[in-house]
């Protein structure tokens, strides 16, 4: 990777934090009363699945541009589809077990239906990926990449997230599974976003030097800090739902994006940063199964709501780095299970 693309290392482990952190304040939250504390901490973890999708559309843009390579699709596709069906088994069976342990039997099939075909658990995710990937293939064969990345274009894919999770608000019924998230209309704007802070500028100096547009003026910083603490405000208040699909997630990843890359331009990625790069899928993928296999020893629920969170935190980030090391000794298993990021 050049390395004028170094702040991808930084935004790849923020995100992977960011999941990381969002489910552990959940299942937290599954065994000790709710705390403003844990729920404040929810904003800026709900800001981490957004940037995965960012990070791919700039990769791409990046090193192909309008020239795909040979094999483009089918190589990445069998690393996003491998894992989604060996971990939604996974997941689902042990979800069947759970319900039938507590009287509660849906049926093995149709729990399997409700995590494989409804994309009903965090994979859904990778079905996502492979949908702005095939995106990303079709529009390089026409003229409409670089229409894209346009300004005008970023503000109504921006409008249309925000309506779109503000309709699904509203509404009472939702389809089964996370079928209405893994829908485009609510994550094209990280999509164009990519494209935007690589589109051509008369601005060599910055396509040499970093992601930060140019046009991003000095309001930013006061712009993000005011957002923010009207989000502290909500969450104070009990006002404020904690999710990346939530209507005020899309504006402020924007905001919270565009500081980033401003304060990261230059900096080197620390050696704690890479290493979450190396394992960011592993553990994405398979730290809430270490999580119910930590609550399972029973030894957490024995110790203080701090003790819980260290434990059974430590459990699901060590446990998915020791299975990335087991799978990836094969290439069939980490096409499976994860395949671990090259890190130059």
């Amino acid at each position: 990777m050049n390395t004028r693309l170094n702040e991808i290392y930084w935004l790849r482990a923020y995100g992977c934090l960011a999941v990381f952190t969002f489910h552990l304040i959940t299942h937290i939250e599954d065994h000790f009363p709710a705390h403003v504390g844990l729920d404040i901490g929810r904003i800026p973890a709900s800001l981490g699945t957004p940037v995965f999708i960012f990070i791919s559309v700039v990769l791409f843009s990046t090193r192909y541009g309008e020239q795909l390579p040979n094999g483009f699709l089918r190589r990445r596709l069998k690393y996003l589809l491998g894992p989604y069906l060996a971990f939604g088994l996974i997941y689902s069976t042990a979800e069947y077990l759970r319900l039938r342990g507590s009287g509660d039997d849906a049926g093995l099939l149709a729990t399997w239906v409700d995590y494989l075909l409804f994309a009903g658990w965090h994979g859904y995710f990778l079905l996502l990926a492979s949908q702005f990937y095939v995106l990303y293939w079709l529009l390089t064969q026409t003229s409409l990449l670089p229409w894209l990345g346009q300004t005008h274009v970023l503000l109504a894919s921006l409008g249309l997230a925000v309506g779109y999770w503000a309709l699904w608000t509203f509404l009472v019924d939702t389809p089964p599974g996370y079928v209405h998230w893994i829908l485009p209309f609510g994550w094209l704007y990280l999509f164009v976003l990519g494209l935007w802070v690589r589109a051509p500028t008369d601005d060599t100096a910055r396509q040499r030097s970093g992601l930060a547009p140019p046009s991003v003026g000095a309001w930013l910083p006061a712009a993000w800090l005011i957002a923010g603490l009207i989000l502290v405000g909500l969450s104070l208040s009990g006002g404020l739902n904690y999710s990346s699909k939530e209507v005020w997630v899309a504006p402020f990843f924007v905001l919270s994006l565009l500081l980033a890359l401003r304060l990261l331009q230059g900096r080197e990625p620390s050696g704690t940063v890479r290493w979450l790069n190396r394992y960011s899928f592993s553990i994405y993928l398979a730290h809430p199964m270490f999580f119910a296999i930590a609550d399972a020893t029973g030894l957490p629920m024995r110790l203080p709501a701090w003790g819980y969170a260290l434990t059974v935190g430590a459990f699901g980030l060590v446990g998915a780095v020791l299975l990335s090391e087991l799978v990836n000794r094969q290439e069939w298993s980490a096409m499976l299970f994860g395949r671990q990021q090259r890190v130059s």
